[in-house]
């Protein structure tokens, strides 16, 4: 790799730690990733990418932070598939799934699933990353929406990648630079009321000590919060004495239920409750 190369992936690195306060370079990303002429530099790149992900992204100092670098890591893949096509992916590369595994945006997340398709067509370490195909990306995305994990439930599989849709209305790279300014405009919302909070609970039999809490925002609406991270709520039906509200834009159709009384469950798409939450 020759010297001006190496002087551009720092450039890029030193790029990344500032994302939480800028927008998404994408034109510059764009102009990078179509200087990359040979397969040697397309192979460097990725792996540079590996590296962002290992040494800038793992330590990031602050989740707007660390969401803000993840968005561009997607993003900059999302443009290494549509610049160089599928080809430019080898069945050794994980940078991928790396993308997903450290990526708690579950819009993001399905805005770059069709990246995962394609990487399964060609296969390698997707099939055994993580567990057999697809364990390890259904986990990603019920995780970030949900924080519940599949762990285990391989006969719940094949339902819920049908319930995945693909859009393919316009370059994967634009969503997820839409959904980097989503999270900037959210990040200016202030709380004004708790309306709950209850333990994350990921497995059935385990209460964890973080929390979550529904919560109206400035603006008035309704979101679930977990830590710093917050998601829209719609409400879709009220039953008697409870209130059932769907994440905006999740994939299962699983809803959350609410009593009158405070008590909470998680519901999959036939009615069962996944999750009782403990109140706190």
């Amino acid at each position: 790799m020759n010297f001006l190369f190496r002087l551009l992936l720092l450039a890029i690195s030193l790029s990344s730690l500032n994302l939480a306060h800028s927008q998404i370079a994408i034109d510059a990303y764009s102009k990078e990733i179509k200087a990359l002429q040979t397969e040697e530099a397309i192979d460097a790149y990725w792996k540079h990418l590996e590296n962002l992900d290992q040494k800038v992204l793992l330590n990031s100092g602050n989740i707007r932070q660390h969401d803000s670098i993840s968005l561009s890591l997607l993003t900059r893949t999302a443009l290494l598939f549509e610049i160089h096509g599928p080809k430019s992916y080898k069945p050794n590369n994980t940078v991928p799934l790396l993308n997903i595994a450290h990526n708690w945006n579950g819009e993001a997340l399905l805005a770059f699933w069709p990246i995962i398709l394609e990487c399964k067509k060609t296969g390698g370490v997707i099939n055994v990353f993580g567990g057999t195909y697809p364990a390890y990306e259904l986990e990603a995305i019920s995780l970030a929406f949900y924080r519940y994990s599949l762990s285990n439930q391989e006969n719940k599989y094949d339902a819920l990648m049908k319930q995945i849709k693909v859009k393919e209305d316009k370059p994967i790279s634009k969503k997820l630079v839409e959904i980097y300014n989503k999270d900037l405009k959210l990040y200016q919302l202030r709380e004004k009321e708790v309306n709950g909070k209850w333990f994350i609970q990921s497995f059935k039999d385990s209460k964890e000590a973080e929390t979550f809490e529904f919560v109206t925002m400035s603006n008035g609406l309704l979101y679930v919060k977990t830590g710093e991270r917050i998601q829209k709520l719609n409400l879709i039906d009220t039953r008697g004495k409870s209130k059932l509200f769907r994440i905006e834009n999740e994939p299962f159709g699983w809803v959350y239920e609410l009593t009158n009384d405070g008590y909470l469950s998680l519901k999959d798409e036939q009615g069962t409750a996944l999750i009782n939450y403990t109140k706190v």
